[in-house]
């Protein structure tokens, strides 16, 4: 009879150890499960986070290498005519300002949020009415390249089935601005990013309001500076905030800013005279498919 306790309480005392076992398994997995989920949220965040992006930065990797392409093959291909050397050296000329462009307006972005870090914030973290964020595409442009005759503009629109949702050509949850280059480049693209932080937040109602307002105007520079315009009253706003804090940062002993021309040319420049690189050159010693145009 006691062998059989004692058989019993060790089988019951196994059968103990062993749910023990499992719970601490299961207690591991679980925290394990839960250190997952936190990195993968942690890598997920920037998706859920609104962010001012540079509107060049979509085609810069193709036009990169394109440009390369290009330059191997002028290099490469002793068989070209000379307007099909004129064509590929305009080619390349137009690439080269893309990339300058992309460059000028990286630093635009930089320094803005380096001058007014409030400004950069508060675009920097838009949401529509629905709490969804929404990207904002920036680039500066030259003057006899921009869409509009403005030194400013931004273009968005309601999405067909979801009148709070911003629409830009970069895709759904975006709104996009361009500006001209200038000195007041800054100053400007802070001008259209008060626009926009307010007509995205307040997308349905502002329409509604922007077809009443401006259904029969002639000059497009007034649009967005109605009276009552709520959006041109945030766009004035911000330009006050930016003036401040440009005063601020050159009390601070902020170093003035260079001209966007000044640098575009030098960025340009620099690229121009970029070498291809040595690996690539043994390319002018193979032969070379036919130039297509393209």
């Amino acid at each position: 009879m006691p062998l059989i306790v004692c058989f019993a309480c060790n089988f019951v005392l196994a059968q103990l150890l062993h749910i023990g076992l499992k719970m601490k398994i299961f207690i591991f997995s679980l925290t394990i499960m839960r250190f997952v989920a936190l990195i993968l949220w942690l890598f997920a965040i920037d998706d859920l986070q609104a962010r001012i992006l540079n509107g060049y930065g979509t085609q810069l990797a193709d036009n990169k290498q394109r440009l390369e392409n290009l330059r191997l093959m002028l290099l490469g291909n002793d068989n070209l005519s000379f307007e099909q050397r004129k064509e590929l050296k305009s080619k390349i000329a137009d690439l080269i300002d893309f990339i300058s462009l992309f460059e000028i307006t990286e630093e635009a972005i930089r320094q803005l949020k380096l001058v007014s870090p409030r400004i950069f914030h508060l675009s920097n973290s838009l949401r529509d009415k629905q709490g969804r964020p929404t990207d904002v595409y920036v680039k500066l442009v030259r003057k006899e390249r921009s869409r509009l005759p403005l030194e400013g503009a931004n273009f968005l629109w309601q999405h067909a089935y979801d009148k709070d949702l911003s629409v830009s050509e970069f895709g759904n949850q975006t709104a996009s601005i361009e500006v001209w280059l200038s000195c007041n480049a800054l100053l400007l693209l802070s001008h259209e990013l008060g626009h926009v932080t307010y007509i995205v937040p307040n997308l349905a109602t502002y329409v509604d309001f922007y077809k009443h307002a401006y259904s029969r105007v002639e000059d497009i520079s007034s649009v967005g500076h109605e009276q009552q315009d709520p959006s041109g009253k945030s766009a004035n706003n911000f330009m006050k905030m930016f003036h401040s804090d440009w005063k601020e940062y050159r009390r601070l002993g902020g170093i003035k800013l260079k001209s966007p021309l000044l640098q575009l040319a030098v960025i340009g420049k620099q690229l121009k005279n970029q070498a291809v690189p040595l690996e690539n050159v043994a390319v002018r010693n193979q032969p070379v498919a036919p130039w297509d145009g393209q």
